[in-house]
């Protein structure tokens, strides 16, 4: 059983959306405000009551937009509630907008349960709302309950936020920043899961590619004898503080050259998304080690460099032609899968994001130089379309 609850999207005069922190959450965390339905209480009394409750807002104060008669609905991850002698396992929250018309200094959080409250402008709430899909189902409702009332932001606030995403930190291969914003179909097969299974009772691994050497660190315990191999400078420092507590050797080697190991040293060659080298991979194998890959198709994401007039920049890195120069080269494959799903991205910002940390998908991007493609990814949003473009992968299990 789900309890009814409601949501309040309250905006003000420059457009900006009130958030409220609950005692409850952590300081980054937050919220709209909202709660459950009482017994014998409408919906509508419920958001009145609530919204006075938490920041004593009252209902003189807000002018109705509009509401939303299909509910947000989700189930409570560690315990259910009981309430009015009922069991609940979820939540189904029905949004309400409104237009604040009082003055700020109406608004007093209640002691112990609000800690504090802000107006956040539209753009700025991917910063906010971080709690699984709470920023997908908020902005959805914005859209749907607002729609043509509500300028929610100027193309000038778009084009600074975009250009701040530009700037954006970015460094191994986290893209923790892109949480909530950027969704990916689930693969068919878990690489992390075949590689421990293949790393069982093996002395020696040699992971290439290793990024920040995050996923490096999924798969603990390691071999006695790992070393890890990156070839983009800057990550190097960043995986030897993550990798050396873990007892692994991180050297700077460009993948796609020789590499600075012996022959056969390794039982297990690790490579997720970085480049192949297929003859120095065999080389410094053991006698029937074995070789893993999971690769980005090289037409992975083609629909969105064309849309940018860009194309891929590695046309040949496809599954039947590594699979071919790996057998040449002289190893038997175990499995070569492929797959196609799709990725979409909740607003531009996020696509700005991910095209300046993956340059190889439209080569020179910049916020300046392809700001009349971002304007029309922008319009595709407004118009109610998904940002939603097709992933290509494969998968290599080989032994020499």
């Amino acid at each position: 059983m789900f309890r009814k609850g409601v949501s309040a999207l309250i905006i003000n005069k420059k457009n900006e959306f009130l958030l409220v922190n609950l005692e409850s959450f952590e300081d980054k965390y937050f919220s709209v405000p909202g709660g459950g339905v009482e017994q014998e209480e409408t919906l509508e009394d419920a958001v009145y009551r609530e919204i006075y409750e938490e920041l004593s807002i009252e209902k003189k104060s807000l002018q109705f937009v509009g509401q939303s008669n299909i509910p947000i609905r989700f189930k409570f991850k560690a315990i259910k509630m009981i309430r009015d002698g009922k069991n609940y396992e979820g939540s189904e929250r029905y949004f309400f907008g409104f237009r604040f018309v009082g003055t700020n200094n109406e608004i007093q959080p209640k002691k112990g349960e609000v800690r504090f409250c802000k107006w956040i402008p539209f753009v700025q709430l991917k910063d906010y709302l971080l709690i699984d899909e709470q920023l997908k189902d908020t902005q959805e409702k914005i859209k749907e309950i607002f729609n043509d009332k509500l300028p929610i932001v100027s193309m000038s606030d778009l084009q600074a936020e975009w250009k701040k995403e530009e700037q954006s930190f970015f460094a191994g291969w986290d893209f923790s920043h892109l949480k909530n914003r950027r969704f990916e179909d689930k693969l068919p097969w878990d690489y992390f899961v075949i590689a421990k299974e293949i790393l069982v009772s093996k002395k020696s691994l040699l992971d290439i590619a290793t990024g920040g050497g995050e996923n490096l660190s999924k798969l603990v315990p390691l071999p006695e004898e790992t070393w890890a191999m990156e070839g983009y400078e800057p990550n190097v420092s960043v995986a030897k503080q993550k990798l050396a507590p873990l007892g692994v050797k991180v050297v700077y080697a460009d993948e796609t050259q020789t590499f600075p190991f012996s022959d056969g040293q390794f039982d297990i060659v690790l490579n997720r998304h970085g480049g192949l080298n297929l003859s120095e991979i065999y080389r410094v194998l053991q006698p029937c080690g074995q070789f893993l890959s999971q690769q980005v198709s090289g037409n992975d994401l083609a629909d969105l460099a064309a849309f940018f007039g860009s194309k891929g920049q590695y046309p040949n890195n496809l599954l039947e032609i590594i699979k071919d120069k790996a057998t040449k080269v002289g190893f038997k494959i175990k499995r070569a899968e492929e797959w196609t799903g799709s990725v979409k991205f909740l607003d531009v910002g996020a696509v700005v994001y991910f095209l300046k940390s993956v340059p190889w998908v439209v080569k020179g991007f910049s916020v300046d130089t392809h700001m009349d493609y971002l304007m029309k990814l922008q319009n595709k949003l407004d118009q109610g379309e998904e940002l939603k473009f097709s992933i290509r992968r494969f998968l290599l299990w080989a032994q020499k």
